[in-house]
């Protein structure tokens, strides 16, 4: 017997998923791809945007009243695709997409395909200038195509999978919903070769059809489910995004819907079009490369899509159970790192983020499912993305937001699609920047002001560093005393360099020290990897065993140097010796031509290889006078070394 959590689960993918379990009930372990024949329907849904805006703002009871309107609106559209033999394959925010795959009815593809445009006339019928609030109606433009669906389970990244489907049909049902009008249902040349005999329409224009009456209707027809078993369930999680599992898990299945405030990316790759099986291999390096950038910033996958434009993929940022109070950071952050780790793999890719409050939630019916995204912000992430080529652009509300911590460039503002006026746009250019301490008085704080005087005057005086720990709880004043340290070393002509523990960080070997490096190297601002590789290798030009293990700085410093046959035969440990004592190497070096303050921020999100290597700095060069500035130490996890 199903258990009714498996039950639940199952409602939140496409009966394609469920037959591939069904015959494969273990978890996935690589990507899977295979070719069947197919009516595609793709049903857009127009009103839904300007209802969800409006809800929005009744704050929760709005999301209440939203939920229910659409589940209602849903479930008849999924009832009516279903009983004519349908599965609903994605939920792309006001649109459904479903297939009528011939080797689950048993049908040819005629007849599969006369069945997809009986049960779009009938929804036309039904649900067409629905009346939803006294002043709100909902319509649809439906377009149907046929020929070969490729589908690929890709991804893995952390065992979660994703379904893609794509081909040739997916071409045609979107020029097809192209052409037609509200209230219509508009057939391909191919699909309308197949059905015209047994329909009423007329010829719109490049043989595209409007489809009014079906002759001889065909009876209901619902395949019979495909029964899992309970060993598939865990095969089955891999499909279920974290926000749905966690809650359904614990029983709160019925409160998945909300206003959430989020970034959403659209990340649109022009160059990856995989409609073919051979194409697998490509479609699963570009889904891991995402997830993992995604999932680095602990981001929500939401959608992916194939089209003639190439691949689309959906994320955000603040999605349950994963939000943070710098989701927006986080999702700039993670689109300028997909662009970088696309870029090393010659692929273009264009970048819309929008922040603001959006619709989340799960919509349809006990049958059918599926975490969605709905809201203006959604959509001016997909305009923006529209209007980059091969770039980043993010509106007004994400610029206000990350400015502090990401560098943008304002252009110009650009026409948008539903906007009235040009929109102002912003294209981040590098992740963090360190700012400038303000030159005004420190009020207070005088004894721990006269200590840095001190330490500043006696590292200036005999060259004699030292280490001073500022701890102390978030507000308390750190940064504002570090900013006065800067100040009194501005005034002393001593230089000083900042580098910042970063959460999202913590694991990624000396990340605080990279912005520390990039000013003692005297890499100019928004230097090129090609730039800083040779500025590098001029630096180690004049040892060889430095040079040689140039490569081991890569990660750090960003330099895209590939190893040589030195460094490529070095194991694990002797990679992470040889590149700790080059950084050691290279601060002393620094240090030796004028003493230095260096400041760690942050310091209970440094990494280990961090901590070892401000260690070694504070105990092997003297001229040095190192700055850690940290909240309380009371976890174990961030002590630092003794």
């Amino acid at each position: 017997m199903v258990s009714a959590l498996l039950n639940a689960l199952s409602s939140y993918v496409p009966q394609l998923v469920i037959r591939h379990l069904a015959d494969h009930p273990e978890p996935l372990t690589e990507p899977v791809g295979y070719t069947f024949p197919a009516a595609v329907l793709l049903a857009d849904i127009i009103g839904f945007t300007p209802l969800t805006d409006r809800l929005a703002e009744r704050g929760y009871i709005g999301a209440e009243e939203l939920t229910y309107l659409l589940n209602v609106y849903f479930e008849e559209i999924i009832e009516l695709f279903t009983i004519h033999g349908g599965d609903v394959v994605k939920f792309a925010g006001d649109a459904l997409l479903a297939l009528w795959p011939i080797g689950a009815t048993g049908d040819d593809l005629t007849t599969v395909t006369r069945r997809a445009t009986q049960a779009a006339l009938l929804v036309q019928t039904m649900l067409h200038d629905h009346k939803v609030q006294e002043d709100v109606r909902l319509s649809l433009r439906i377009g149907i195509g046929v020929g070969d669906v490729f589908a690929a389970h890709i991804g893995g990244v952390y065992g979660r999978w994703e379904l893609l489907v794509t081909g040739e049909p997916f071409v045609q049902v979107r020029q097809a919903q192209n052409h037609a009008r509200s209230g219509e249902v508009v057939l391909s040349p191919q699909s309308w070769a197949l059905v015209q005999a047994y329909s009423e329409g007329y010829l719109i224009e490049d043989g595209f059809a409007a489809v009014t009456d079906i002759h001889a209707p065909l009876p209901f027809f619902t395949p019979e489910p495909y029964p899992l078993l309970p060993r598939a369930e865990a095969a089955l999680r891999g499909y279920i995004p974290g926000t749905v599992l966690s809650r359904v898990i614990a029983g709160q299945g019925e409160w998945i819907s909300e206003l959430r405030q989020v970034a959403v990316l659209f990340i649109s790759l022009p160059d990856i079009r995989p409609t073919q099986p051979q194409a697998l291999e490509q479609a699963q390096r570009m889904m891991s490369t995402l997830q993992t950038a995604i999932y680095r910033y602990e981001g929500s996958i939401n959608k992916i899509s194939v089209d003639d434009k190439g691949s689309t993929l959906i994320a955000a940022m603040g999605l349950p159970p994963l939000a943070h109070e710098d989701d927006t950071v986080r999702a700039v952050r993670a689109a300028l790192a997909i662009q970088a780790e696309l870029r090393r793999m010659g692929l273009r890719s264009n970048i819309g983020v929008a922040s603001g409050r959006v619709f989340c939630g799960a919509i349809g019916s006990v049958r059918r499912r599926e975490y969605t995204m709905i809201g203006d912000v959604v959509n001016m992430a997909a305009r923006l993305m529209q209007a980059a080529s091969d770039d980043i652009l993010c509106d007004a509300a994400t610029y206000q937001i990350a400015r502090s911590h990401i560098h943008f460039e304002a252009l110009s503002p650009i026409p948008l699609k539903g906007k009235t006026n040009p929109v102002p746009v912003y294209r981040p250019h590098s992740e963090a920047k360190i700012t400038i301490a303000p030159k005004t008085d420190m009020v207070g704080r005088v004894d721990e002001k006269t200590f840095l005087v001190h330490a500043l005057q006696s590292l200036l005086r005999g060259g004699v560093g030292g280490v001073i720990l500022i701890e102390g709880e978030a507000g308390i004043g750190k940064s504002r005393l570090v900013e006065e340290l800067q100040r009194q070393a501005e005034i002393l002509h001593i230089n000083t360099f900042l580098g910042r523990g970063d959460a999202l960080e913590q694991n990624t070997p000396y990340s605080p020290w990279r912005a520390i490096f990039h000013h003692l190297l005297n890499f100019p601002a928004d230097a090129s990897p090609e730039t800083r590789r040779r500025r590098v290798q001029e630096l180690l030009a004049s040892n060889p065993n430095q040079r040689r293990l140039a490569p081991l700085l890569s990660d750090v410093l960003r330099l895209d140097l590939p190893d040589n046959d030195f460094t490529a035969s070095m194991d694990a440990a002797a990679r992470a010796q040889n590149r700790h004592e080059l950084l050691l190497q290279l601060v002393q070096a620094s240090i030796t031509r004028a003493p230095k303050v260096l400041i760690l921020e942050d310091a209970h999100w440094l990494d280990s290889a961090s901590w070892r290597l401000a260690l070694a700095v504070s105990q092997q060069i003297e001229s040095l006078l190192l700055v850690i500035v940290a909240r309380p130490f009371t976890a174990a996890e961030h002590h630092p070394p003794e």
